[in-house]
């Protein structure tokens, strides 16, 4: 320990549990010497002797022994106290309202949160996964390492949400997306969409033109429009294929589940551009058929 820590302020306090944490993790049964815990506490080492005596146990908690020879700076023998942290810790918690209270309620709330696991998951023995603390050490333990889980997943979840929100608004846009596009943003290959959209029976080949089955655009996953262009003195159409912001999430999914993909987060599409397809020139049922899906205006 280190005299120059006074337990009187939260930062002082935080330092003494930092100290505690390392002095628990280097392994030795006594690694506290008295004469650097009693000065933060007692206004007279004696005091701190008389405690020891009488609330812990010699050899179990402490050990002491007769140091000589001239490093001792006196005439006689001077009697040195080691403690395990432990025996330290009951010293400095109970003169230090403020250290025994965040013993208090590190203990409680570890109890509660284990009591709340513990109901949560019922059918698991209790006995078999889990246990109160034993002791100050494991109480501080087991709340730093719950903290730890919790600010971890807190992050996750801060990062998380410019794409969630972005996600959200262009999932509850209009607009309307190439395959080309669509591939680019799960990270393939436009010849390898097609490819794979076909196997899985969305897509068909037909006239030399991938097309959708029906039920997909009656789904809202797809829009097709008819381009128009001039072939010398006729004018010619082919069907446009595009896919909506459901069908980009949709297919998503399928490609990430064909590929065993473990992730969750949603693929962000680029805002639509402003601009609409050429007009169709169909009309009638035709284009009562084909407009299935999300309305392009």
């Amino acid at each position: 320990m280190n005299t120059a820590i006074n337990l009187s302020n939260p930062a002082t306090i935080k330092a003494y549990f930092e100290k505690v944490r390392q002095l628990a993790k280097s392994g030795e049964k006594y690694p506290v010497n008295l004469d650097e815990v009693w000065p933060l506490v007692y206004t007279k080492k004696q005091k701190a002797v008389d405690v020891l005596k009488k609330e812990c146990f010699e050899n179990e908690d402490y050990l002491f022994f007769t140091q000589k020879g001239e490093n001792s700076g006196r005439g006689r023998g001077e009697i040195i106290y080691q403690l395990s942290v432990p025996c330290m810790e009951h010293l400095v918690a109970r003169k230090v309202r403020a250290v025994f209270e965040i013993y208090r309620q590190v203990f409680h709330a570890v109890a509660d949160q284990l009591e709340v696991a513990r109901t949560e998951q019922s059918i698991v023995p209790a006995s078999s996964v889990y246990y109160l603390p034993q002791n100050h050490i494991e109480a501080l333990q087991a709340y730093i390492d719950q903290l730890k889980v919790t600010q971890e997943q807190q992050l996750q979840i801060e990062a998380a949400k410019p794409k969630l929100e972005q996600y959200k608004r262009t999932m509850d846009a209009e607009g309307y997306y190439t395959i080309a596009e669509v591939a680019k943003m799960i990270g393939t290959g436009q010849n390898r969409l097609f490819d794979f959209l076909r196997n899985d029976k969305i897509l068909f080949y037909h006239r030399g033109h991938n097309q959708p089955y029906q039920q997909f655009v009656d789904q809202g996953w797809f829009m097709v429009r008819q381009k128009t262009f001039r072939r010398g003195d006729k004018e010619e159409s082919y069907p446009q294929l595009f896919v909506t912001p459901k069908g980009v999430e949709a297919i998503r999914k399928r490609w990430d589940n064909s590929n065993d993909s473990d992730e969750d987060t949603p693929v962000v599409p680029p805002t639509p551009a402003p601009t609409s397809p050429p007009p169709s020139l169909f009309s009638g049922a035709n284009v009562s058929r084909l407009r299935t899906g999300v309305r392009i205006s």
